[in-house]
């Protein structure tokens, strides 16, 4: 089947694109393209993204949630807390807070750790734990990011790229040959280690469903071709939950010595057979990995007993 579909994506979405302009009669939707290029909301925490690499240099975060009172919570991680912020935005609106994002993408909120192949997610990091020692008012940190690529080193199904090495900064030449879940673990730790010194509470998300294959192509197809999406590349929860096996136990250890509190996106995104993609005829992904602005919406009730508690 993953053969199958990636042959249809690769090869045939030009050609119905351009024949017949593709499919009028069967399709009346947005064009993939343009699902991704008129997503107001996703460049808006994109601009952010841009503000916050800068965070070194005095330059202020953006804000999230609303803007009538000063920010009592920090969300902090890479491209998945972008495709998130839209969920914290809302919610945090709904209970009237008010907090901060800070957003680097392919660089997950660990303290020690850093990428491989990159070597600037360490910086950022020290900078935005710097930020919160310099503002006391936030009282709570939402931790985000992909942690199923992070724990496990590698991408999912159909999806390109190189693999996802992790490497601690710190670590002695005796010490450097720990896997990925090992290295996400100790960032973990560190990480909260600083955030339990300057009295903050944390709140962890728990991974968003990957989906291997481009959603909105994926769909585009599905819907011309009379078939249903879900069916053809939606992950099984199977699937999900032994892709995310690693990051879930160190997420449960930590929750049960209560040194955080986890929200769980996958309560509103999986069923008891799969992961869905479409909701009402809503993509539920811009990609094969983030949440659509829909898609954040639809999931921002998450966040909802933890804002109600923080406005307390």
């Amino acid at each position: 089947m993953n053969a199958l579909v990636s042959s249809v994506l690769v090869i045939c979405i030009g050609l119905l694109v351009t024949l017949n302009d593709g499919f009028p009669d069967r399709y009346s939707g947005k064009l993939p393209y343009e699902i991704t290029m008129t997503d107001k909301q996703w460049e808006h925490w994109r601009d952010c993204e841009q503000i916050a690499k800068k965070v070194g240099h005095h330059h202020k975060l953006c804000t999230i949630g609303s803007n009538d009172s000063p920010a009592r919570f920090l969300l902090w991680g890479d491209s998945h807390t972008k495709a998130l912020a839209t969920a914290v935005d809302l919610s945090a609106k709904n209970h009237g807070l008010t907090g901060k994002v800070a957003i680097k993408g392919g660089c997950p909120p660990l303290l020690p750790i850093d990428r491989m192949d990159r070597e600037e997610c360490y910086p950022f990091n020290q900078d935005i734990l710097q930020y919160l020692k310099d503002n006391p008012d936030i009282k709570t940190v939402i931790l985000a990011a992909r942690w199923a690529i992070a724990t496990n080193g590698t991408r999912y199904k159909n999806e390109d790229g190189e693999p996802y090495n992790l490497i601690d900064v710190k670590a002695t030449k005796t010490a450097i040959d720990k896997t990925n879940t090992e290295l996400v673990e100790l960032g973990l730790k560190q990480t909260l280690s600083e955030l339990c010194r300057l009295g903050r509470a944390v709140i962890f998300v728990r991974p968003i469903p990957e989906i291997g294959f481009d959603v909105p192509s994926s769909s585009y197809i599905a819907e011309i071709t009379g078939r249903d999406v879900n069916s053809i590349i939606a992950p099984t929860v199977a699937e999900y939950r032994e892709r995310v096996r690693n990051i879930d136990f160190i997420a449960t250890s930590l929750e049960s010595e209560g040194l955080i509190s986890t929200v769980d996106p996958a309560e509103y995104l999986c069923g008891h057979e799969f992961c869905r993609i479409i909701h009402e005829d809503e993509l539920l992904y811009r990609d094969d990995d983030h949440l659509s602005t829909y898609g954040a919406e639809y999931v921002s009730g998450i966040f909802d007993d933890a804002f109600i508690r923080l406005a307390r």
